[in-house]
């Protein structure tokens, strides 16, 4: 059978600024496999764009930007226009990474509750509002996945292992019958650019 995810584009979610490795290798590994079914990638560690780009320098800059306006803020001096350059930066990145969730068919969350994360959760909302379909890879497994996105995503979509989240993702591009659950809805793409592209 046709590859049904093939032209399709996933956006990989999952904590960057408080992760060990920047949440670059999950990111890596996934996107490798998804890129040998045909599947593009838009990996919030490695942006096709010019602009709102997230690195470790740039983390590093911020955190140090954020410890100076704190010392600031003890000594009562005023960290207005340090705390609005923070602002500026967070504010590029979250207009990327925002802009990526608009791009992509469907979207995949890591998460590790032993890591806080704050922009995933953003962005999974998005998604959802968006009615694409979110799939979950925690973990603490399955049921650790927290409460409340058990109320705004679909259960199924949720895995404890990355060769969880691999054979589903494989079933959605292949398998004939495939729940949908009202969030998987499959292009033509040779019919969308007029030619044989995929």
């Amino acid at each position: 059978m046709k590859n049904r995810l093939s032209g399709s584009i996933a956006y990989l979610a999952g904590p960057i600024d408080r992760a060990h490795d920047s949440g670059i290798q999950w990111r890596l590994d996934i996107q490798n496999y998804l890129w040998s079914l045909n599947i593009g990638v838009l990996n919030p560690c490695d942006k096709p764009m010019d602009w709102g780009i997230e690195s470790e320098s740039t983390i590093n800059e911020r955190h140090k930007l954020k410890e100076i306006a704190f010392n600031r803020y003890k000594k009562g001096l005023d960290n207005h226009n340090l705390c609005c350059d923070i602002h500026e930066q967070v504010k590029k990145i979250v207009a990327a990474d925002l802009r990526c969730i608009d791009k992509c068919d469907f979207v995949i969350l890591y998460i590790d509750t032993d890591v806080h994360m704050c922009g995933s959760y953003n962005e999974q909302t998005h998604a959802c509002l968006q009615r694409k379909p979110v799939v979950v890879c925690c973990k603490q497994g399955k049921f650790g996945v927290p409460d409340w996105l058990w109320g705004i995503c679909q259960h199924d979509m949720f895995f404890g292992s990355w060769n969880e989240v691999k054979d589903y993702i494989y079933s959605i591009a292949f398998n004939n019958n495939v729940e949908h659950f009202r969030r998987w809805r499959f292009f033509d793409m040779n019919k969308v650019y007029n030619r044989e592209i995929f």
